[in-house]
């Protein structure tokens, strides 16, 4: 459980490998900025059951109306399900990183970002010379970067972020990133988006 800044810092995909071994997701981001380079991330998995209203991630409403991310004393269960390799609730950037063949039981296999209200300016990587005055918390920058053969349960195999519709949305921003053979078995094979001002830049998007 990550709440404060820190960089991840490894030598490339091939040399570095946290991988999970399908025990739990490997990184969950609740506050600050935090940076993953050069790392490939693996093997992660998450979990949930399934209780009298519904699974842990959620709950039905009487007319049947699904409520997602409810949380309510007595539902017990391995986790929410979400994010099989990340789960992010802060600042997360992503730079010449794999993110590959994690499974999440609930949204995001690869990974769950969650939008939040307060403002953050960032000085975009590299190549994009343009600044983003944006949501601060459940913003996600990826670079450089592949994100392949994850699986979610519910929504976005690969990303999954999602947010109110906030005057000024957190930001997602993908450049010269692979997100390819991710699968989701309810939308969003690759990516799934509600919420966020979302930027795609010089990436490959295969189903």
């Amino acid at each position: 459980e990550q709440q404060d800044s820190m960089k991840f810092l490894g030598c490339g995909c091939d040399e570095t490998v946290i991988d999970a071994n399908q025990l739990s997701r490997i990184f969950d981001i609740h506050s600050g900025n935090v940076t993953i380079e050069g790392v490939k991330l693996t093997g992660g998995e998450t979990c949930q059951e399934y209780g009298e209203a519904g699974y842990i991630g959620g709950y039905y409403g009487e007319g049947g109306e699904y409520y997602e991310n409810y949380d309510e004393e007595g539902y017990y269960g391995c986790d929410d399900g979400n994010g099989g390799a990340i789960r992010n609730l802060g600042i997360l950037t992503v730079i010449d990183s794999c993110i590959v063949d994690n499974y999440a039981d609930g949204n995001g296999g690869g990974i769950y970002t969650q939008g939040s209200y307060n403002y953050y300016e960032y000085e975009s990587y590299n190549e994009i010379n343009q600044s983003y005055l944006s949501n601060e918390l459940g913003s996600v920058f990826i670079f450089n970067s592949k994100i392949s053969d994850n699986e979610a349960n519910w929504y976005g195999g690969g990303i999954y972020a999602s947010a109110d519709c906030y005057s000024s949305p957190p930001m997602l921003l993908v450049y010269g990133t692979e997100i390819s053979n991710n699968n989701a078995w309810g939308a969003g094979g690759g990516l799934y988006i509600q919420g966020y001002q979302a930027e795609i830049l010089n990436s490959l998007i295969q189903y």
